[in-house]
């Protein structure tokens, strides 16, 4: 009789494990760019397994999530073989500027047809740049240059008062490298440089009695 409950018993630990179900506090969260947010899992042992689908977008430490840059991913808990997801966004507060097409390789024919025609055409150092009025009233220019017919980079100026730029770009972009002397930096599109495809640099300007911000988007290389 001793055998026969002992084998019941452990049958019934059997079916326990095989459905086990892992609930989270919440399946979807919105939060900002370093905002953080909690998330408690019913139902589980002491040995959770936090992961993300997505650093560059948002990370996780014992359920505690840190929004790291505007976009979406996964946070997924793993325990005694349950599996439980949050589906995670992490949402803009600055809305500066439209950020630039970043098309390498498109023609001008091709920009136009997606911008139409440009405001202003110059040349320097054998390069083609277009530049269209992307807010007159907040000084906000793009200018896209183009080698051999094809676009190479682009850049978006703006009027020194739009003094949001820095927190726009931390919200899209991971900051790599600061110089608090000149006060130009450079972002990237990923957590480590070797994954980076872009780069994105930021430097005030003066030319003569004219000052302004300039933000330009290139290729990433190390």
């Amino acid at each position: 009789m001793k055998h026969t409950f002992i084998l019941f018993l452990a049958a019934l630990m059997l079916v326990g494990c095989e459905n086990a179900t892992l609930i989270l506090s919440s399946t979807n969260l919105s939060l900002s760019h370093d905002e953080k947010q909690t998330i408690s899992a019913i139902g589980a042992s002491d040995n959770i397994v936090w992961t993300t689908s997505n650093d560059f977008v948002a990370d996780v430490e014992n359920g505690v999530v840190t929004g790291n840059h505007i976009g979406e991913c996964a946070i997924k808990a793993k325990s005694d073989g349950a599996t439980a997801i949050c589906q995670v966004a992490v949402k803009p507060k600055y809305f500066t500027y439209q950020e630039p097409i970043l098309d390498w390789g498109i023609t001008l024919k091709q920009l136009q047809a997606r911008k139409g025609k440009y405001d202003e055409h110059n040349t320097s150092n054998g390069k083609d740049l277009y530049s269209y009025i992307q807010d007159e009233n907040k000084g906000i220019i793009e200018v896209y240059t183009f080698g051999n017919g094809v676009l190479e980079n682009c850049a978006v100026l703006l009027n020194v008062k739009n003094t949001t730029v820095v927190d726009f770009l931390n919200e899209r972009y991971e900051l790599a490298q600061y110089d608090s002397g000149t006060g130009q930096a450079i972002f990237i599109n990923s957590m480590k440089s070797e994954t980076a495809t872009l780069a994105v640099g930021f430097r005030p300007v003066t030319s003569g009695s004219n000052a302004y911000i300039q933000v330009i988007y290139i290729p990433y290389s190390d």
